[in-house]
């Protein structure tokens, strides 16, 4: 898979794929969606983390004896899931990296993605307004038609502005609140989530791990440690979570 040239330079549009998740539809179509990270080569520092997405139809090669498919993805480009620009920097607002995708019965794919966001980039810039490193699982969906998933705004607190996307963990900024990831109660924020899955239940609604954690100056020690972190959605035209 080549991707096309963007705004960092032709001589460096291939950069090193970190990661990959696929999923099938009912026709076959093949749906990827793949994380890369520019040369780095482009720029004196490192940079953000990119998404992209493609999909390949399943062409027909033979009905006899029996039917024989194959797939051809240089008929179809693959498309920037997350904002290309110059100033994207490695932690910045739209770094987003490990991407897992699934389809449901009704031939809709889902997305998470793991965000990563960090106080001082490698750059020296301050690039969030928290004082600390943090990350979180978002969450979109599209029809397995759509050439492409919703793009995403987001200010920089991560409030998102538009309705594509939903925010599957929720942050923990403040260390000294006891009750934001008690193990009493139902709802844990975490300062870290990265390395996100996705699986459907039987009824289609989406659920979503990750690996995560309360930090390390957690008010309470006992939750400072990683963990596994589950959320399960909630039943909407979209399948938000």
């Amino acid at each position: 898979i080549i991707m096309p040239p963007n705004s960092h330079g032709t001589n460096q549009a291939q950069g090193k794929v970190y990661g990959a998740s696929y999923c099938s539809d009912s026709k076959g179509t093949i749906h990827a969606v793949f994380e890369v990270h520019l040369n780095n080569n482009d720029s004196e520092f490192h940079r953000s983390h990119q998404i992209w997405y493609q999909r390949c139809e399943r062409i027909t090669v033979s009905q006899s004896p029996e039917p024989v498919y194959d797939w051809d993805w240089t008929k179809s480009n693959p498309r920037l899931l997350t904002p290309d620009g110059d100033l994207f920097v490695g932690g910045s607002l739209y770094d987003f990296r490990t991407p897992s995708i699934v389809c449901d019965s009704q031939d809709r794919i889902h997305l998470v993605v793991s965000q990563v966001y960090v106080n001082v980039a490698d750059d020296g810039s301050t690039q969030n307004p928290f004082g600390k490193d943090v990350s979180q699982i978002l969450y979109t969906s599209k029809a397995a038609d759509e050439d492409n998933f919703a793009p995403i705004d987001m200010n920089a607190d991560t409030t998102i502005n538009n309705g594509g996307w939903s925010r599957v963990s929720d942050l923990l900024l403040d260390d000294t609140d006891a009750q934001a990831n008690n193990p009493a109660n139902s709802h844990h924020k975490t300062q870290y989530a990265v390395y996100p899955k996705i699986c459907l239940r039987s009824d289609d609604i989406p659920v979503v791990f990750w690996y995560g954690g309360a930090g390390a100056t957690y008010t309470d020690s006992t939750r400072r440690d990683m963990a596994v972190y589950v959320n399960v959605g909630e039943k909407s035209p979209e399948h938000s979570l």
